[in-house]
């Protein structure tokens, strides 16, 4: 297991892991002796506090993956910081992040096929709990925008935000699959004015 750990970042010892129902715990701990501030580049090991911090992380053996890091806060000793403690990050795992960039990668890849709405039964199915509004939000940051100039044929359906109160339209590229857009309303209206700044530009 801890090769596993390894794989994700040198810098984490595995601790123990645990197996509940459909999801595998992993306790990791990080093995940094320092620690750089991300504000003004230096390094310290002098620790503040110990706090656990749990993210979602691709799935091992067809379980579900949640690992816990016993995550320090570290004081910045350089008197010209305008921080006095940072807590410790990692390249994986974006800030206040709850899904490690590979799972999210594999999030999108599998949304780029399907619906939000299938996306997410298909990931809640051994891979990661993953709701459509969440998915829709990933799609909306994290694809770059494609180059609509060569795009000729699209496919446009309606999706929810909140489902029986807030929908959306989205627009797919038919020959590449990829999301051209997306627009937080399905009225007619709104959809051909979308189409038309789609045809213009």
């Amino acid at each position: 297991m801890d090769e596993f750990i390894k794989l994700l970042d040198k810098n984490l010892d595995y601790l123990e892991h645990e197996i509940v129902d459909d999801e595998v715990i992993i306790y990791v701990a990080s093995n940094r002796i320092e620690v750089t501030c991300p504000y003004c580049g230096n390094k310290s090991s002098k620790i503040h506090s110990t706090y656990e911090r749990s993210f979602q992380d691709l799935p091992i053996q067809g379980k579900k993956t949640r690992v816990v890091i016993e995550n320090r806060k570290i004081f910045c000793l350089n008197t010209d910081c305008k921080h006095t403690t940072f807590a410790e990050s990692y390249a994986f795992l974006p800030f206040k992040g709850k899904k490690a960039k590979r799972l999210t990668d594999k999030i999108i890849d599998i949304s780029l096929s399907v619906s939000s709405t299938s996306a997410s039964e298909i990931l809640k199915d051994g891979i990661a709990d993953v709701g459509k509004s969440t998915i829709c939000n990933l799609l909306k940051k994290d694809i770059p925008k494609p180059d609509k100039s060569s795009i000729t044929k699209v496919c446009i359906d309606d999706f929810a935000f909140n489902k029986r109160h807030t929908y959306g339209t989205i627009m797919i590229d038919i020959e590449t699959h990829r999301v051209v857009d997306l627009l937080d309303s399905r009225e007619i209206a709104d959809v051909l004015r979308l189409e038309l700044r789609r045809k213009i530009n």
